[in-house]
């Protein structure tokens, strides 16, 4: 994955949006003589980030990793998908 992310921070709270180009390498059946399959796409996203106090964070954070589509021997690979994110953290 390679990405950026931009923000706004009006306050103890941020914004955010990102995006980005991502592959991925597989092998679909390793019991079958299918080739490696090699996948690009996007990944699109958001979320927001609250300073809780005394070097502590939280946030949320939307990921969609959208696949350009492939075809092998006539099959179509499509390794799109969706995630989201809670963290908790400290920042020293």
């Amino acid at each position: 994955l390679v990405g950026a992310r931009l923000g706004w921070a009006p306050g103890p709270w941020m914004a955010y949006v990102l995006g980005g180009y991502r592959w991925a390498s597989l092998d679909p059946n390793p019991e079958l003589d299918i080739a490696d399959v090699d996948t690009n796409g996007w990944v699109l996203g958001g979320g927001i980030e609250v300073l809780l106090g005394n070097g502590w964070f939280a946030g949320l954070e939307y990921l969609a990793s959208l696949d350009a589509g492939e075809k092998v021997e006539g099959i179509n690979v499509d390794v799109s998908e969706h995630s989201g994110k809670v963290r908790v953290g400290f920042k020293f």
